[in-house]
């Protein structure tokens, strides 16, 4: 907010300063369904189905970040002593940084359950990428968060990353199964119920497409169980 306007609103009276917030949220209560209703309509008509999931997704944040900005106007425009405002500002930043966050954490679960495969099959297999990309993106969001508040991350960042080498290491190959899994959930090279034929000449019916492994089942009705890295790197016939 630019100074000019601040310093403006710092010539009023606290109680007109608090009677202007109550105006200014229930403009925003009462304006933002409106918004994206109509928003949400233009979406439609656009046959935008990614722009109404951001529109569904953002309503509540976007309204509680413009409460959080109108109180930081108000608290910087009420001539309250430095020592408050030294508190008041970080908290408000703090507060805003959490809604920003919980809008991508819920975006990327939005956009997973929609393009991820939706069979039980995968269910596995889902619920790890679902769970790895929410954990990448709330790390991300809290290291960003502390360094704003001036918080050294350095130390942070380097524990991580010798952690990170040795969980790495230990769990090599658990980990290659995995991003295999989400190679065979992206590309899906094979879908549950296909009838394929691996390069080593394995072969059945799809029956599950876990996050380690996939299962066919052959015409015997015997169950060949397949690790991930092997079907991503395998040459599939697909009948």
């Amino acid at each position: 907010m630019g100074p000019d306007l601040t310093q403006q609103l710092s010539a009023l009276p606290l109680w007109l300063l608090a009677l202007g917030y109550a105006a200014w949220a229930a403009l925003v209560i009462v304006a933002t369904p409106a918004l994206f209703g109509l928003l949400g309509t233009l979406a439609v008509r656009a046959k935008s189905p990614l722009g109404g999931m951001v529109l569904r997704v953002a309503r509540g944040p976007f309204r509680v970040v413009l409460l959080l900005v109108g109180a930081g106007v108000v608290l910087e425009s009420s001539g309250l002593p430095e020592k408050v405002l030294h508190y008041g500002r970080p908290t408000i930043f703090t507060l805003i940084s959490l809604v920003v966050l919980v809008f991508a954490d819920r975006m990327v679960r939005a956009l997973l359950a929609e393009y991820l495969p939706k069979s039980g099959a995968f269910e596995a297999g889902r619920s790890m990428i679902v769970g790895f990309a929410r954990g990448l993106v709330i790390g991300i969001g809290i290291l960003i968060l502390l360094d704003s508040l001036g918080v050294p991350i350095t130390t942070v960042l380097a524990t991580l990353g010798v952690g990170s080498l040795a969980v790495a290491l230990a769990l090599q190959d658990t980990l290659g199964q995995f991003f295999a899994a989400i190679y065979v959930a992206v590309d899906q090279p094979v879908r549950l119920g296909d009838y394929i034929r691996l390069g080593g000449g394995e072969e059945g019916f799809v029956e599950r497409i876990g996050w380690r492994s996939t299962r066919l089942r052959m015409l015997q009705n015997s169950l060949i169980v397949i690790p991930n890295s092997k079907l991503a790197t395998s040459t599939i016939t697909n009948f």
